[in-house]
C-alpha cells in the first residue's frame, strides 16, 4: 500500500525513543522561544516555576506514553495505519497536549500571572506553539522511520534473494528405504518426479538432456527430502520443479502443468492439490518479483 506508514514507527522501542527526543526538542525550543514572548511560562528561575515545569513535562509524557501505546496496539490488530489515520493520529495528540497546558496554564499558572496579561493572545499561542513544537520533531522522526523500514526492507529482500539461490544451487539427496543415498542432485536440473507403485521415478536434467533414475523410496519420503526446494506436489502421483514451470493450461475443469522441456508431457494437477499448488504459483510469483 502506497500511502502505508513506514512500521518502523510502531516499533516499541523506536516509540519510546521518540517521546524522549519529542521531550528534549520541546525544551530546547522552550528555552530559544520564552525570552521573546511575555506570556509563556516555563524555566527554571525559581522553585515554584521549576516545579511547575516539571509536572507540566511529566504529565505531557505520560499522555504521549498512553497515545504512542494505543497507537502500537491499534497497529498490531489492524495491521496496517495508512498514512492520513497516522496524520489525524498526530493531529488529535497535539490538540490533547495543547488542551492539557491551556488547563493546566488556566488553572495553575494564570492566577499567578499580572493581570494584563490577556487569555486570548495566550489561548492563540499556546495552540501554535504546540502544535510546531510537536510538527518538527514528527516530521523528522517520519522520515527518519521511513529511511529505516527501506533498509529493513531492502536487507530482508537481500536475504530472500540469497536464501533462494542457495536453494537452487545446493543438491538434493535422495534417499532409498534402507536409508542410503542413491541420487544427488543439483535442484535447478530437477523436473519432476512421479510416483510409480514402490518407486519413485526422478526426471532431471544432465548434459543437456533429459534422464531419469528409479529410486525405490515412498513418495511422500521424497516430498519431505525435497522441502526447502521449489519442489511441490500437484497430483498423488507428481512432484514438479515449480521454477520449471512454462505455463499451466485448463482443459475442461482439468489443469495440466507444461514445464520448459518440450519432451515433458503435461502433468496432471489433481483438484485435491490444486488449490495449494495454486496458491505456492502465486506466492513464489510474489516473492520473485519483490526482488
Amino acid at each position: 500500500m502506497k500511502n502505508e506508514v513506514p512500521k518502523y514507527l510502531f516499533n516499541r522501542k523506536y516509540l519510546w525513543s521518540s517521546i524522549v527526543f519529542v521531550t528534549i526538542f520541546s525544551m530546547l525550543f522552550m528555552v530559544i522561544y520564552t525570552p521573546f514572548t511575555g506570556t509563556a511560562w516555563f524555566g527554571f528561575n525559581s522553585p515554584r516555576t521549576a516545579l511547575n515545569t516539571i509536572v507540566f513535562y511529566a504529565g505531557a509524557i505520560v499522555l504521549l506514553a498512553i497515545s504512542k501505546s494505543l497507537m502500537a496496539h491499534v497497529q498490531s490488530k489492524r495491521n496496517v495505519i495508512t498514512m492520513p489515520q497516522f496524520i489525524v493520529w498526530l493531529a488529535v495528540e497535539m490538540v490533547v497536549i495543547a488542551s492539557f497546558y491551556l488547563l493546566y496554564t488556566s488553572l495553575i499558572i494564570l492566577p499567578e500571572m499580572p493581570i494584563e496579561v490577556a487569555i486570548g493572545p495566550l489561548l492563540l499561542r499556546t495552540t501554535l506553539c504546540v502544535s510546531l513544537i510537536l510538527a518538527i520533531p514528527y516530521t523528522f522522526i517520519t522520515m527518519y522511520a521511513e529511511i529505516q523500514t527501506k533498509k529493513e526492507e531492502l536487507a530482508a529482500a537481500l536475504t530472500r534473494r540469497h536464501a533462494r539461490h542457495e536453494s537452487a544451487d545446493h543438491l538434493v539427496n535422495l534417499y532409498d528405504y534402507n536409508g542410503n543415498l542413491k541420487l544427488s542432485v543439483g535442484v535447478e536440473s530437477l523436473y519432476y518426479m512421479e510416483s510409480q507403485d514402490n518407486y519413485v521415478k526422478v526426471y532431471y536434467e544432465s548434459d543437456g538432456k533429459l534422464n531419469n533414475y528409479m529410486l525405490r523410496a515412498r513418495t511422500k519420503a521424497v516430498e519431505e527430502m525435497c522441502a526447502d526446494t521449489p519442489m511441490y506436489r500437484c497430483h498423488r502421483s507428481y512432484l514438479v520443479n515449480i521454477s520449471k514451470i512454462k505455463l499451466l493450461r485448463n482443459e475442461r475443469g482439468n489443469t495440466f502443468v507444461i514445464l520448459d522441456n518440450s519432451s515433458i508431457r503435461p502433468i496432471p494437477v489433481s483438484k485435491s492439490y490444486c488449490e495449494q499448488f495454486m496458491a505456492t504459483i502465486e506466492k513464489n510469483k510474489a516473492a520473485t518479483s519483490e526482488e
